[in-house]
């Protein structure tokens, strides 16, 4: 999987640079093309990928922080310097890439695109099964705010999928079976019309 080199370094060192980007980000600019071309291959580099903010002390380790341009975009967002047609923008600039995909899955970043979002459910978990394979291949690097979390699947993190799935309606005794078998050819056949929880 590629990440944007942007998102890779120390906790602080990609808040500070992502700073930068997410005012670009605020009023126009696709995100590869304000992120920057330069990827890194997750194979070929060492660091976590984390979906959550790391705790105090565990983001002093380069890793891959892409939960911070979530993070920064939703208090963009709760301050109203991005108008919801560029938020809605964004989102679905995030569902075409893989790392778009995992800035999406930890709790915060799942809460803040998807709570109260109903028409981006089944987008979201469309594109996490497009993407689901290039995910899968890497492993079990993904964490959320510590480093020792990383021994789940990525779809298992709270948030995510799992929470799209469910506020579509597929039962939680369908849940787990769906994901462990590969993700849901037949997701569609289990969900059923319900209010978001």
């Amino acid at each position: 999987m590629l990440i944007p080199q942007v998102l890779y370094g120390t906790y602080k060192t990609v808040r500070s640079d992502l700073r930068r980007v997410v005012a670009k980000l605020k009023k126009s600019g696709m995100l590869d093309a304000v992120l920057g071309s330069q990827c890194i291959d997750v194979s070929a580099s060492l660091g976590q990928i984390f979906l959550e903010n790391p705790y105090p002390g565990v983001g002093t380790v380069p890793a891959f922080y892409v939960s911070v341009l979530g993070d920064l975009l939703i208090d963009s967002t709760a301050t109203g310097e991005v108008s919801p047609e560029r938020e809605e923008m964004l989102f679905q600039e995030l569902l075409l890439t893989p790392w778009g995909m995992s800035a999406i899955l930890g709790r915060n970043n799942a809460q803040f695109w998807l709570m109260n979002t109903p028409w981006r459910l089944a987008p979201y978990v469309e594109a996490v099964e497009h993407h689901r394979a290039v995910l899968d291949a890497v492993g079990l690097r993904f964490c959320g705010g510590t480093s020792g979390d990383s021994q789940k699947p990525w779809w298992n993190f709270p948030g995510g999928p799992v929470y799209a799935l469910a506020n579509l309606g597929v039962q939680s005794a369908d849940l787990d079976g769906l994901m462990d078998q590969g993700l849901m050819p037949n997701w569609k056949t289990l969900a059923r019309p319900l209010e978001l929880v």
